[in-house]
């Protein structure tokens, strides 16, 4: 198993429907992972939207090594929405996001999520 300092594992549920595993990285975006490890374990409600699910939460977070462009699985902060988004396909989008990591398994279920669906998130490393 490839351990890094920098990682850090997380397990999304959807409630009813199953569990995502999901990575993310320290070096990546470190005041916004601090934030969101204070948080966890939370729920929230996700929101469908096009290609992306989002799912708010309570953290105020500014940006850090922010992009356009993002692949399929990646994950990334939204300090707009305060919220964590989901890309569910290789995606350009006109809001600059904090890149913050990638989904490891389950991103299939994130494909049949209908809108407002209760999601649990807590760190599994």
């Amino acid at each position: 198993m490839n351990r890094t300092v920098s990682k850090q594992r997380f397990r999304i549920t959807i409630i009813g429907r199953g569990e995502v595993i999901a990575s993310m990285y320290r070096h990546l975006s470190p005041s916004t992972l601090l934030r969101i490890n204070r948080v966890i374990p939370f729920e929230t409600h996700i929101v469908r939207q096009n290609n992306m699910v989002i799912m708010p939460i309570n953290v105020v977070s500014g940006k850090e090594k922010i992009r356009e462009e993002f692949k399929k699985g990646e994950i990334a902060f939204s300090p707009q929405e305060s919220a964590i988004v989901i890309f569910l396909e290789d995606s350009r989008v006109t809001r600059k996001y904090s890149i913050l990591g990638e989904v490891e398994t389950g991103l299939e279920l994130l494909n049949v999520i209908v809108h407002s669906e209760t999601v649990k998130v807590e760190r599994i490393e």
